[in-house]
């Protein structure tokens, strides 16, 4: 890859949000913002995930931002998760960054060869690429795993963009 691509990608959800920041291999950034509120309105979600990336666009500046694609938005008991995609979507484009949305199913194959293989496989691949969150892998409370697998799903999404991009370059420098 010739030149970096600063990449935010986001693991969207309505209760936790991953997210990892990427200078083109680079994991510079990561986590989980917390976004549960004590009530299940609308502008109760907006008011939580506004501020959280819309401090992410700020401070990471993003060439491009990656999204893991909602599968389950036509199903009724997801919507509020559909209405913080398209929260995410509109905050980006007001900001005029691209946004890709990658299909949890092509991030796990890009990532692990594998697009079955479950969550924890996909979070070892990216433990073994980047060591630094292998301490995230395991911990004394389920919750805890549970919790720090939106980063994982993040950094995955951000990785196989990554993946994926690089090879696109090597096909057109061919």
């Amino acid at each position: 890859m010739k030149n970096k691509t600063n990449v935010l990608a986001i693991d969207p959800g309505t209760r936790e949000m991953g997210y990892a920041h990427f200078e083109g291999f680079d994991l510079l950034d990561y986590g989980v913002h917390n976004l549960r509120t004590r009530d299940d309105h609308r502008q109760a979600i907006f008011g939580k995930v506004d501020p959280v990336v819309t401090r992410l666009l700020q401070e990471k500046r993003p060439d491009i931002v990656v999204l893991e694609k909602n599968r389950f938005s036509q199903i009724r008991a997801n919507v509020r998760l559909a209405l913080t995609v398209y929260r995410i979507r509109s905050l980006a484009r007001r900001r005029r960054v691209p946004l890709v949305e990658y299909d949890p199913r092509t991030v796990r194959r890009v990532v692990c060869n594998n697009g079955n293989c479950r969550k924890t496989e996909v979070a070892r691949t990216v433990a073994v690429r980047y060591p630094e969150l292998k301490v995230y892998l395991t911990s004394d409370r389920k919750w805890k795993v549970r919790y720090h697998q939106n980063m994982f799903d993040a950094v995955a999404c951000g990785l196989a963009y990554l993946l994926l991009h690089e090879n696109r370059e090597a096909d057109d420098s061919a």
